[in-house]
């Protein structure tokens, strides 16, 4: 389980450097504050989930489907 929050913790900092340069192209130190305020160990936490919603699912897709 650490693994895979190392692993989602590093796939959002390199998601939020890309998406820092597309904001602040020459601003290093927006960059960083953007980078810093937005990347937290918080977001890489997973929550298991005991129930299987496949069947709410396959009912939603059918409404919408009509």
């Amino acid at each position: 389980m650490d693994i895979l929050k190392e692993i989602i913790y590093n796939q959002n900092t390199e998601l939020l450097k890309k998406i820092s340069n597309d904001f602040y192209p020459d601003m290093k130190e927006e960059q960083n504050e953007f980078i810093n305020k937005y990347n937290k160990k918080n977001f890489a936490y997973l929550r298991p989930v005991k129930k299987d919603l496949t069947n709410l699912y396959e009912k939603r897709i059918k409404k919408i489907m009509k």
